[in-house]
């Protein structure tokens, strides 16, 4: 009998030399009979004395108290590093009331003796929120559960920790009472650490009894070879007024309850999650600032202690605005860094106001004087494209936010996707974004605005929803809705709108948890000395919902048609939310073998270097493995998918494929050929001496192609933005067919070659140029920073001295404020003036690079280190790498050049 795939129950009256002899139940092997025989009469004395049986129930599956759904006897989960994923175990006592009931975790351990520590597992026990007065809508209570009952009654949401993630006091989780006949529940979470060894680790879950082993369920946990980014991708702004947490907890000093605020708004972060209002106004006075410096502002730069390491609030809004605060929002912004992520606000849903007309000129008003006082500064509206149409107001918005209702509705005047309207107002303006929100339509608002009688009907039934009486699928979907109609941003009413009530009425607009998504964790409450958030299954399911859309996203750099279909088999429109939570697992399991795929997770992610000359390589997956020498006299180097191309002390070329190691190298170009090289997919480029530009495209006996004559002082090979498939050939054909060469020449002009073969004039001036897919960056002559993504190229950074650029960001060194000072922008800043100070405060880089998965610098010393990419990742410790001339950081099949200090390969 395996220990890790049976349930055991241990009586409580079990002595003390059996347990000792049946000790250790997690680790695999077999237990000898006379234990086996033991602990079979062991279950028996156990359900005789505690009648408490124990299984696992999935995370996105609500069980109410007196549900008995089908239980698993063994939790089975996958996860990438830096994400978080939970499961259930569902305690349901007999006949006969079992009290005194607790858990306990230990560790997972994995391949080669790596472990998951038991601090990066939170317990939390469920408790319930009654449904008091009429339900929030008329649809069923699950999808799926044929056992569901009337929707009144309580249901699972607020989770009170075991111990908790803010100060680590224990709280009083448990003991558990689980009365008879009735289900109890404990959520168990995991966060999985963005270095861990991808592979499966083993652990388990112990239920205790009057402290004796009750029950052992064993765990199993496939953590994947990518990592999710700590920033979401789905960017969100969720407001909360300013006193709501400190005047439901009872606190009236400032400073207390700033920290108490601090501590919500860590909250939101740690489940990817943008409470859009963390400050009250600009500080006033020293004392505010100190707090907006102490408290708020790490939370900005991403330097907080939120458990995703550089985990950033992605939008801020300023909302009451007046004459003279506008240029004072936009230099305090710009002072601290988050200019790129400030929206003005200044009118709530026109249409539905009390008079639409007014409301709709006081939008178009504020909106004139904003773009007035910097024009690009940015201004939303929570509208449709139809009514800012017919009130002459679309080319005054910067982002619309739209209902998902407005964007795909049964029938009526939003029947059909919507989506389209949307597009040419899009390409108006570089600036232009497309947000999307649920509002109480989504559930039937009810009459009148509280908890009152909710609006009935299909039309108000399937759609996402955040309510306590609704499936926690549609509480998920929201984050795969998002990815189906191309939203960035979600924004949301409040955050805490009833948090002085939570525990016993949470009902507005008609629904049931409307605006509200914690529980005040006060120590009367749930124990300790200490205020903190209680947070609630929903926002768990949030953070869910925009993990699967990060899921979605990186599937889709790849392979958007399989994203595509994924999400549209799961979700055919908006309104069809309502889906059981074995489907939606099913979908999120082939996105993540997709991106765990073993053909391209061992192929392509790789790093090179050269020390004195000799070209070393090494794998980074499961771990970095050992480097390895390939070639010596070597003085550049590329690496495109399976390829390996350098170029040697003597400028010819060589290539092999097949492979980090194996295979041998080809000599494609003699001595003299070669100055400079570059390599995407299956395209190779080299510049002579004189500025001669050639191409190999395909096979590498495939011939040379004059493309320049002389006069290039710069080649630069395109990373590639299309679908790849799910093997490394595929994605290498895919790059290869959409690489693009370009060239500095000889009057610093930068010239890019167009799909028809004739070369394009894209700017002047330029020392160094690159792009991929459709973002490019240039760095003038002068040390100015420029970029552009199908547009026009915009200004963001001078006294520039190197720059690198990746998928969704871009990091470059600056003489400011010390030689070779490190700076860096997310996919959320790329295209928006600069303003930021160096990150880690990094000086005396002299050459930077970066892949989808590593991030490489090189010091002034020599010395190489590497970090995880993309940015907001890179608070981990630096790896030390040694030394060498330069480092190559591989993630695929592209190729960048990076100014001559080095060169970095990635597929998008």
């Amino acid at each position: 009998m395996r220990r890790t795939h049976q349930l055991l129950y241990i009586s409580s009256a079990l002595a003390t030399g059996l347990l000792s002899a049946c000790a250790d139940l997690t680790e695999p092997g077999e237990l000898e009979p006379e234990a086996n025989e033991a602990v079979q009469a062991a279950a028996t004395s156990a359900l005789a004395a505690a009648d408490l049986t124990v299984g696992v129930a999935p995370s996105s599956q609500k069980v109410r108290p007196t549900m008995t759904p089908p239980l698993a006897a063994t939790a089975s989960l996958k996860a990438a590093r830096n994400e978080f994923e939970a499961f259930q175990l569902i305690l349901k006592a007999g006949a006969t009331t079992v009290s005194n009931v607790s858990v306990q975790v230990g560790s997972l351990t994995g391949p080669g003796g790596a472990s998951i520590p038991a601090a990066n597992v939170a317990l939390y026990a469920e408790r319930y929120y009654k449904v008091f007065a009429e339900p929030s809508n008329d649809e069923p209570a699950n999808a799926e559960d044929s056992w569901s009952v009337s929707k009144l009654g309580e249901w699972p949401d607020a989770l009170v920790p075991d111990v908790d993630t803010y100060f680590r006091e224990k709280r009083n989780a448990f003991p558990l009472t689980v009365p008879a006949n009735a289900n109890r529940a404990v959520w168990v979470e995991l966060l999985v650490p963005q270095n861990q060894v991808p592979g499966t680790y083993t652990g388990s879950v112990t239920v205790l009894v009057n402290g004796v082993a009750h029950a052992v369920v064993p765990v199993s946990l496939r953590v994947g070879a990518f990592t999710l980014p700590s920033t979401p991708s789905l960017r969100s702004a969720f407001s909360m007024k300013w006193d709501e947490p400190a005047a439901a907890h009872g606190i009236t000093a400032d400073e207390p309850a700033a920290q108490l605020r601090a501590l919500y708004v860590r909250s939101a972060l740690e489940h990817r999650l943008t409470i859009a209002t963390p400050i009250d106004g600009l500080p006033s006075s020293p004392a505010a600032l100190g707090r907006f410096t102490a408290l708020t502002l790490p939370m900005l730069k991403g330097t907080s202690s939120a458990r995703l390491p550089g985990a950033k609030l992605t939008t801020v809004f300023h909302r009451e605005m007046t004459d003279t605060d506008v240029s004072a929002w936009i230099t305090f912004a710009n002072a601290h860094g988050f200019y790129d992520r400030l929206y003005f606000y200044p009118v709530d849903e026109p249409t539905w106001a009390g008079d639409p007309a007014a409301a709709w000129n006081t939008f178009k008003l504020w909106s004139d004087k904003v773009h007035a006082i910097d024009a690009s500064s940015r201004i939303i509206l929570t509208a449709s494209m139809q009514d800012a149409v017919s009130r002459n107001a679309a080319t005054k918005i910067d982002a619309f936010v739209p209902i998902i209702n407005e964007l795909e509705d049964r029938s009526g005047a939003y029947a059909g996707s919507q989506r389209a309207k949307y597009d040419a107002w899009m390409s108006g303006a570089a600036k232009r974004e497309m947000w999307g929100y649920q509002a109480c339509p989504s559930h039937g608002c009810g009459m009148p605005v509280g908890c009152g009688t909710p609006s009935k009907g299909i039309e108000h039934t399937g759609w996402p929803n955040l309510m306590i009486d609704t499936s926690s699928v549609q509480v998920r979907a929201f984050g795969w809705q998002s990815f189906r109609f191309r939203v960035t941003n979600e924004l949301f009413w409040d955050i805490a709108s009833m948090l002085n009530t939570s525990w016993t009425n949470q009902c507005s607009y008609g629904g049931h948890g409307e605006g509200t998504f914690f529980y005040t964790g006060t120590p009367a409450r749930v124990g300790g000395t200490s205020h903190i958030p209680v947070e609630s299954i929903r926002l768990k399911m949030m953070r869910e919902g925009r993990e699967d859309y990060e899921y979605l996203a990186m599937v889709a750099r790849t392979n958007p048609a399989l994203a595509n279909s994924v999400a549209n088999t799961l979700f055919p429109h908006s309104y069809a939310s309502a889906q059981t939570a074995a489907a939606l697992e099913r979908a999120r399991s082939q996105l993540f073998d997709y991106l765990d795929a073993p053909a391209l997770a061992a192929e392509v992610d790789r790093t090179a270097r050269i020390v004195a000359g000799t070209l070393q390589v090494r794998s980074e997956l499961p771990a970095p493995g050992t480097w390895t020498s390939v070639a010596t006299n070597v003085a550049g180097v590329r690496l495109a998918g399976d390829r390996i191309v350098l170029r040697k002390n003597d400028n010819s070329v060589w290539a092999k494929e097949g492979g980090l190691v194996a295979g041998a190298f080809v000599q494609l170009a003699p001595a003299g050929a070669a100055v400079e090289i570059a390599a995407a997919g299956r395209l190779i480029a080299l510049r002579s001496s004189a500025g001669k530009i050639e191409v190999k495209d395909g096979s590498l006996t495939s011939p040379w192609v004059v493309y320049v004559a002389s006069g290039a002082k710069k080649v630069v090979v395109s990373g590639c933005g299309v679908a790849g498939g799910n093997t490394v050939a595929a994605a290498e054909a895919a790059c290869a067919a959409a690489a693009r060469v370009g060239y500095i020449d000889a009057a610093n002009t930068a010239r890019v070659r167009t799909p028809a073969g004739a070369w394009s004039q894209i700017a002047t001036s330029v020392a160094d140029l690159q792009f991929f897919g459709d973002f490019s960056v240039l760095r003038t002559i002068s040390g100015t920073l420029r970029y552009h993504k199908e547009g026009t190229w915009v200004d963001i950074a001078t006294g520039v001295t190197g720059v690198t650029l990746g998928r969704d960001s871009l990091a470059f060194t600056k003489a400011t404020p010390a030689a070779g000072s490190l700076y860096t922008m997310s996919n959320s800043n790329l295209g928006t003036p600069f303003a930021e100070t160096p990150k880690f405060q990094l000086s005396n880089v002299l050459a930077l690079q970066m892949g989808i998965e590593r991030f490489a610098i090189r010091l002034g010393t020599g010395a190489l280190q590497t970090n995880q990419y993309p940015e907001t990742q890179w608070a981990t410790p630096w790896r030390a790498e040694g030394s060498g001339s330069m480092i190559v950081v591989s993630r695929a099949c592209s190729t960048m050049d990076l100014a001559g200090e080095g060169y970095v390969t990635s597929c998008y």
